[in-house]
C-alpha cells in the first residue's frame, strides 16, 4: 500500500540521506494510519467521501478511503552546494485532499497567466481546462511556491486515472493511471522538484519547449546564472532557452541524487537523461 511505503520514505530520508537539510516534515496523518490509530480520521474522511458521493455520484472502495489520509502530508528538503556551481538540488511535496480535488475549482495555474501576457506570448500557454492539482511543492496558500504541480485531468469516470504535470504554463502527460503508480514514481525519484520531467516522454518535452524563452519562475537556474540572487526569482527577464535549462536541470539531479539518497536506486533516471540528451543533442 502506497501509505506504508511512504511512510518508509519519510522516514529513510530522516536517517539515510546525505548533506540534505530537511525544511518541513508533516505526516501526522500517515503516522496514525500506520499506527493503527484510525477512529477520529475515519469518521473524518466518511464525511468527506459522501459529500463526493452526493456531488459526483461516485463510491470509494476500501483502498480508495486509505488514499484521504495522504492530505496534506508534506515535506521540504533542500541540499546546499557542497563543491562550487555544482547546483542546488530542493524537493518536497505538499498533497492535496480528494475533496478538493474533485469538487472544490481551483485556478493553481493563474499565478503563470500574467507571466505569459507580459511577455506577449499568451498563445503558448496551454489551456487549463479541466484539470486540478494533486501534489505540489507547496501548498497554495504559501506565497512561496512554484508553479508546478502534478495534475489529473477529471473524466467521466470521476475517479484518479489520468495524470498531467503541469510546469510553468504548460500541461505534459504522464504515463501512470493510479495514485499508487503516480507516488511510487514520486518516491522513486526522492521528491526532487520537478521529477515527473523523468516520466514524460523526452520527445514531447523537446517539441513544447523548443525556441521557448524561459517564462515565469525558474526552477532550473544555474548557479552562475543567479549567483547572490535568491533562487526563487521570478525570471522572465532572462534571456535563457528553457530546453537548455531543464536538460541541465536533468543532468543535475542524476548527478547529485544518488549520493544523497543512497538508498534509492536511480539507474532508470539516468538512462531516461540519456535518451532525452541524445535527442536534444540530435535536434540542434
Amino acid at each position: 500500500m502506497i501509505i506504508k511505503e511512504l511512510s518508509s520514505f519519510l522516514s529513510d530520508i530522516k536517517s539515510k540521506s546525505s548533506n540534505l537539510e530537511i525544511d518541513s516534515l508533516k505526516s501526522k496523518k500517515i503516522d496514525r494510519f500506520i499506527e493503527g490509530d484510525r477512529e477520529h480520521y475515519d469518521r473524518i474522511h466518511y464525511d468527506r467521501s459522501q459529500q463526493i458521493t452526493q456531488a459526483l455520484d461516485i463510491e470509494f472502495n476500501e483502498q480508495q478511503m486509505a488514499y484521504f489520509y495522504l492530505e496534506s502530508c508534506e515535506l521540504h528538503w533542500s541540499r546546499s552546494e557542497t563543491e562550487p556551481d555544482e547546483g542546488i538540488i530542493t524537493g518536497g511535496f505538499f498533497i492535496n485532499g480528494l475533496r478538493s480535488m474533485l469538487i472544490e475549482p481551483s485556478d493553481f495555474w493563474n499565478q503563470c497567466k500574467y507571466a505569459f501576457e507580459k511577455a506577449g506570448q499568451e498563445e503558448l500557454m496551454d489551456m487549463p481546462d479541466g484539470y486540478s492539482w494533486l501534489e505540489g511543492t507547496t501548498a497554495l496558500i504559501n506565497p512561496s511556491y512554484y508553479p508546478q504541480y502534478g495534475c489529473v485531468k477529471l473524466g467521466e469516470s470521476h475517479f484518479l486515472d489520468n495524470f498531467f504535470f503541469f510546469d510553468s504554463g504548460f500541461f505534459y502527460p504522464l504515463p501512470f493511471k493510479s495514485l499508487e503508480e503516480y507516488f511510487k514514481a514520486m518516491i522513486s525519484t526522492a521528491a526532487v522538484n520537478c521529477w515527473q520531467y523523468f516520466f514524460i516522454d523526452p520527445s514531447i518535452v523537446i517539441e513544447k519547449n523548443n525556441k521557448v524563452s524561459y517564462i515565469s519562475w525558474s526552477n532550473y537556474f544555474r548557479s552562475n546564472h543567479l549567483k547572490d540572487q535568491d533562487h526563487h526569482i521570478f525570471n522572465s527577464g532572462l534571456d535563457i532557452d528553457r530546453l537548455d535549462l531543464i536538460e541541465e536541470y536533468l543532468l543535475r539531479c542524476v548527478k547529485l541524487l544518488p549520493s544523497t539518497f543512497p538508498f534509492l536506486d536511480f539507474t532508470y533516471h539516468k538512462k531516461y537523461y540519456e535518451e532525452f540528451k541524445k535527442l536534444y543533442s540530435n535536434m540542434r
